[in-house]
């Protein structure tokens, strides 16, 4: 399992950011294609906008495929139930599921094993008085929802007389124009099944459960006996499956509106006021769960609270004891000092016995040791007397004893000085004193099967009221928001980072400015000497001393200035550099204490892929700039449409604009030259940035106006184009639009709004499209918005303009059309780096091609000339390589004579991905290039493109 959660790890943070299966080949045997009924049922059958399967059902399917040689092609997402039984029936599809067994379809249809229970529910509005549950009096006459041709309808009629009341019955062809109607306020109830997310609703009867199954046409017994055999491996071997996915797709999932009683609405209307606020205690010494700094309360708990409290809009106030708070009887509780207590860590029957009642969970607590490094045997623990409960919990061996400690910051000091092996700690606590850790010689092991729960405490005799909205906000908070709170209190924090640390992490920084002074000494005191011995000289000597003062001064000057420059630069990058690096440790400490969770593990590795790419991006921006004011920057120049090339760039910022509720607009004024040559990817980069900055500093429900045009020019070799992008957002003020293209800019209400930004695309833009023989201009009026106005020039494809040049976009196709099964090929991977060589084996081997690996690019040649022509299908070849580099490799394969020498190809598979990169790797007789981190669909490209055309040959 270890090894398994290793491998995604790894494979998100060298950007592998895409899910990778492979699908059988044709030549594979016996797998068969089922036709399967996927009609719209919200928490059933569901498909996103992003073309994502959901549900139940679907669920259902692929555990099923799991077990059984099929593949699916799912079909009929807009029909209806009733329609899915006519298409059974008339063999457009082979099976469907969710169907209750009636004397009617058992005629027609052959039924699987149960593959799940549901009962009938009548389900009315939340906000909704007039119904009372199960008060049978009070639903007589009620308008009743019902769905056309469903099986309960006749349920539901016996339900009503047996219990003597009567509805007016209105019919509704799918379960989302029912739900609409119910809403809306169309009818009073609505009558449906369990297998059906309910949102804004509430249940007043439930009643007739009973079993569902697959069904088959009657007669279809080989799939059926597929379908079976499906269900009795998943009974066997994934434990109790249906009521996992009932509980995912239809308790868990339709639990997320927050109602509040008539009482508890009274109460939180009376402490919106200042006058009213409730007074809130917790810890605070006690990182990274609460602490008081500055005056202030911080950490995992108020930061938590602050969501809670948001949810209710109550003011709310913390109480600042006059001594360390650690427990709820210091708290000041009983005393009427605070109102609720917010860190308590005790068992619920001591809390009961103590008068305290406690809210929902708000978060589980595991346990971890701290030990050095060099220690690893543990025999002597230190616990806090702080925790005690915990303490309860602590897993001891015969051979382990117990040294007590006044708080957990005694026992970490005492395993920094060896007194005891090992500090038993709360996890989180742990994870941060280890991050915090400059010297590294900490490491925490987290202890499997120990845990306790966090909760907030109020006495029992106080009114329970306030307890229960609590509760009912901690419920309703997302495991993800909770996540994102500790592990952004589980990072290090930018102002911790001290000189001492600066000077451990850059040694190198520090010796160079040792050496430079050194020198600078060195040469004060030749020069002393040398005037000494020419005294005769003595006007010309103190010309010459005068001199070189002046150059030592001009030398200090230039290295103060490269100081300055270095700080600004740190000041500017720090934070934003930071930013995604906490959300990287962060996340990967929750994964790490939730190993048995493969959900939470990878909306962990998820959070830290996107982390990943803002990092990514961030370093580009620096190498940009680099090179651009080096000179060393070159602009391809390939074949594209630039209209297409619009297309590609508006289609991968309405993502962004969609989240914000923004409406996005492209203007496509006349183009008389639209098939251009140039860098696509370099003006994509232009684009990209002016765009994505309209759309970060624009408001929700703002609109972005894009268009491009030519302008008129007497030259049927060039063309010149406009890019204007208008946005009606927060705009700039004047002193900023003067420095806009400064290297770092970035405005003061950006930086204190926490938009994220290196304060670098603009002036990469405006370099890159100068290069372009063109400019970047901008107006902007501070509250109404800005313009952006990007200027270039492309050379004009001769007798190209009624063509079609494609702009490659990896992800024009869906992803099940990019992969491929490589079975039966042999690839040689030429890596000298370790750690990369086993992620590319882990996912290039899903494929089912066999891998051979060479260290270095003379191992590569000798197995390459070892081998029968035509052993190896593909080589994928790194650069910078000791021994013998990629480059070098690969113009002796090519010039070795042998008879596939010519006709292997070789791939680049190296970090050196600039456009001279790529021509330097085709130059050395390559065939392609693949960029480090490398991304799935670019590599998948690439496979696809050479070794699917030898398959075809």
């Amino acid at each position: 399992m270890n090894r398994f959660f290793k491998a995604l790890i790894l494979f998100v943070l060298f950007g592998f950011f895409m899910p990778f299966s492979a699908v059988a080949s044709n030549e594979e045997a016996m797998v068969r294609i089922v036709k399967v009924g996927f009609f719209k049922f919200s928490g059933y059958h569901e498909i996103n906008e992003k073309s994502e399967k959901s549900g139940y059902g679907y669920d259902f399917l692929t555990l099923m495929k799991r077990y059984s040689n099929v593949n699916y092609e799912y079909v009929g997402y807009d029909k209806s139930w009733k329609d899915m039984q006519q298409m059974l029936l008339d063999g457009e599809i082979d099976m469907v599921t969710s169907a209750h067994k009636t004397p009617q379809r058992e005629e027609l249809f052959d039924y699987s094993m149960p593959i799940g229970r549901n009962s009938i529910k009548i389900n009315i509005r939340n906000d909704d008085e007039r119904f009372k549950s199960d008060q049978f009096e009070t639903y007589d006459g009620m308008v009743l929802g019902l769905l056309k041709g469903n099986s309960i309808n006749d349920k539901v009629k016996e339900f009503a007389k047996a219990n003597g009341f009567t509805y007016k019955a209105k019919y509704y062809d799918s379960d989302c124009a029912l739900k609409q109607a119910l809403a809306a306020g169309e009818i009073d109830a609505a009558a449906t099944s369990s297998l059906r997310r309910s949102m804004n609703e509430k249940t007043i009867s439930e009643f007739d459960t009973q079993y569902f199954y697959a069904i088959v046409k009657k007669g279809n017994k080989d799939l059926l006996s597929i379908i079976n055999y499906a269900i009795n491996q998943m009974d066997n071997s994934e434990g109790d499956w249906k009521n996992a996915l009932a509980y995912d797709h239809f308790v868990k999932a339709g639990n997320h509106q927050l109602v509040f009683t008539k009482e508890e609405q009274r109460f939180i209307r009376m402490h919106k006021s200042e006058a009213n606020k409730i007074l809130v205690a917790t810890d605070d010494n006690w990182a990274p769960f609460s602490e008081l700094k500055n005056g202030e309360f911080t950490g995992i708990v108020p930061d938590y609270f602050a969501r809670v409290m948001k949810m209710t809009g109550m003011k709310y106030e913390y109480v600042k004891l006059d001594h360390n708070v650690c427990d709820a009887q210091k708290a000041g509780l009983k005393e009427g000092m605070a109102d609720i207590y917010l860190s308590y860590t005790g068992s619920l029957q001591e809390a009961e016995t103590s008068g305290y009642l406690t809210s929902s969970p708000v978060m589980p607590l595991g346990a971890a040791f701290l030990r050095a490094r060099n220690r690893s045997e543990i025999k002597k623990i230190g616990i806090s007397r702080t925790v005690p409960y915990l303490n309860t919990k602590l897993p001891l061996t015969e051979k382990q004893t117990v040294v007590e400690y006044d708080d957990s910051e005694d026992a970490v000091e005492a395993v920094k000085s060896g007194d005891i092996d090992a500090a038993y700690l709360y996890a989180y606590d742990a994870v941060r004193i280890e991050n915090k850790d400059r010297s590294g010689s900490l490491l925490y092991e987290l202890i499997p099967g120990v845990s306790v729960n966090l909760y907030a405490v109020m006495p029992d005799m106080n009114e329970h009221i306030l307890l229960s909205i609590i509760s009912k906000c901690i419920n309703q908070i997302d495991k993800s928001e909770l996540e994102m709170i500790v592990s952004n209190n589980l990072s290090i924090d930018v102002g911790d980072f001290t000189i001492d640390d600066w000077i451990v992490y850059h040694p190198m920084h520090v010796l160079a400015a040792i050496l430079f002074f050194t020198i600078l000494i060195l040469l004060v005191i030749g020069r002393s000497r040398h005037q000494r011995s020419k005294i005769k000289f003595e006007m010309e000597s103190r010309k010459q001393e005068r001199f070189h003062r002046e150059q030592i001064e001009m030398a200090l000057k230039v290295a103060e200035h490269a100081n300055q420059s270095k700080t600004v630069f740190l000041n500017s990058m720090s934070h934003d550099i930071r930013t995604p690096m906490n959300g990287i440790i962060g996340m990967t400490a929750i994964a790490k204490t939730h190993l048995d969770d493969p959900e939470k593990v990878k909306d962990c590795l998820t959070k830290i892929t996107g982390a990943s790419k803002h990092l990514l991006s961030l370093i580009n921006d620096i190498l940009d700039i680099s090179r651009i004011e080096s000179g060393t920057v070159s602009l391809a120049e390939e074949k594209f449409n630039l209209l297409q090339l619009m297309d590609n760039m508006v289609n991968m910022c309405a993502g962004q604009a969609e989240e914000k509720h923004q409406e996005l607009k492209l203007i496509l004024n006349t183009i008389n030259h639209k098939n251009v040559i140039g860098d696509p990817s370099k003006l994509q980069q232009i684009f990209l940035n002016v765009v994505g900055n309209a759309i970060k500093y624009t408001p929700e429900g703002g609109c972005i106006k894009i268009e491009i045009l030519e302008k008129e020019k007497d030259s049927a070799s060039i063309a010149d184009f406009e890019f204007i992008c208008n946005d009606n957002g927060r705009g700039m003020h004047p002193e900023f639009v003067e420095r806009i293209f400064e290297p770092f800019a970035r405005a003061d209400d950006v930086v204190k709004n926490g938009v994220q930004g290196t304060g670098l695309g603009m002036v990469i833009s405006r370099n890159l499209s100068r290069m372009m023989g063109g400019d970047v201009k901008v107006e902007s009026e501070y509250g109404k918005g800005s313009s952006f106005t990007v200027s270039f020039s492309l050379k004009v494809q001769q007798g190209a303009q009624d063509q079609e040049e494609k702009v490659f976009n990896p992800n024009d196709k869906p992803l099940s059309e990019q992969l491929g099964s490589f079975e039966g090929k042999r690839l040689l991977l030429v890596e000298d780096n370790e750690l990369n060589r086993e992620i590319a084996l882990e996912i290039i081997g899903m494929s089912g091609a066999e891998i051979d690996i060479a260290e270095n690019g003379q191992i590569a040649v000798e197995k390459f000339m070892n081998t029968t022509p035509g052993y190896y299908d593909m080589i994928f070849m790194d650069i910078q390589m000791p021994v013998m580099d990629g480059f070098v490799a690969s113009k002796t394969i090519r010039t070795s004579g042998k008879i596939d020498a010519l006709e292997v190809p070789i791939v680049a598979m190296s970090a050196n991905a600039f456009v001279e990169d790529k021509n330097a790797a085709r130059k050395a007789g390559m065939n392609d290039h693949v960029a480090k981190p490398v991304d799935l669909g670019e590599l998948m490209r690439v496979m696809n493109k050479y070794l699917k055309k030898e398959m075809a040959a």
